[in-house]
């Protein structure tokens, strides 16, 4: 008889710590759930949404692409949707697909600092240097974590280098052209060829920083024959120096 009570403490036991872990992870299945539109349509995307992660964690960006768009298709008020198709998209080289998707990911939660800083990164792809500052200062207000903050604090100053390195000396004739005409807006000229990042732009800027600083060694007159001003070709920066410089990779 004592055995009999044991096995039914046991076996009721059981069964209540089986029904809580069913109510926990009905809870947790529920509070993936954003709360808005249509709860089927939800559960018709999950499976896309899921079987396009596997597909990223592969490197499969193509595949993961055409899941994610089938699970916006089921269901389109998950950010976290818009924020792994933009993701794939970006992988493919599709930087201004990507922004959009980013873009719709911060329509749905604006306090999202991952989707801010793809966005920055999407920004980047395209060379809107100016954008993906902005980006990245709204990222930083959502809370990042202290490493990822750290990282976009030096993107930002790199960038913020490149900017001052491109802008033309008081008085040239570009400076007077863009002062009668008004500073452009950024992003607003035709993106750069893909195959020239923003390191190949660092180096181009270092080397005309290099030549205009020996120029005035090319001869002693400082004159070349036929009247022009002689400059002595820039050594290639050094490979060890921009190799923590933040410039030898880009997202």
């Amino acid at each position: 008889m004592r055995i009999n009570r044991l096995a039914f403490k046991t076996a009721t036991l059981c069964f209540v710590f089986l029904a809580a872990c069913l109510i926990s992870c009905a809870r947790s299945g529920a509070d993936d759930f954003p709360g808005v539109g249509s709860r089927s349509g939800w559960s018709e995307a999950l499976p896309h949404y899921n079987v396009a992660n596997k597909y990223m964690a592969r490197g499969l960006y193509e595949q993961a692409a055409q899941h994610l768009e089938q699970a916006i298709g089921f269901y389109d008020k998950d950010p976290d949707f818009f924020v792994n198709y933009g993701v794939a998209l970006r992988k493919l080289e599709n930087y201004t697909g990507a922004e959009q998707a980013f873009k719709r990911a911060i329509a749905l939660r604006e306090n999202d600092w991952e989707a801010w800083s793809n966005l920055a990164n999407a920004y980047l792809k395209q060379n809107r240097l100016q954008d993906t500052i902005n980006c990245f200062n709204k990222a930083m207000k959502y809370n990042p974590p202290p490493t990822e903050k750290e990282a976009m604090l030096k993107d930002i100053a790199d960038i913020k280098k490149i900017l001052s390195m491109q802008a033309p000396a008081p008085g040239s004739a570009r400076s007077s052209a863009t002062g009668a005409a008004g500073a452009k807006a950024s992003g607003s000229g035709p993106a750069k060829p893909k195959s020239q990042n923003l390191a190949q732009q660092k180096r181009n800027a270092q080397l005309n920083a290099g030549a205009k600083n020996n120029s005035a060694a090319a001869s002693p007159s400082g004159q070349a024959s036929n009247g022009n001003i002689q400059q002595t070709p820039a050594a290639p920066p050094n490979k060890e120096q921009l190799k923590n410089s933040g410039w030898d990779w880009v997202y």
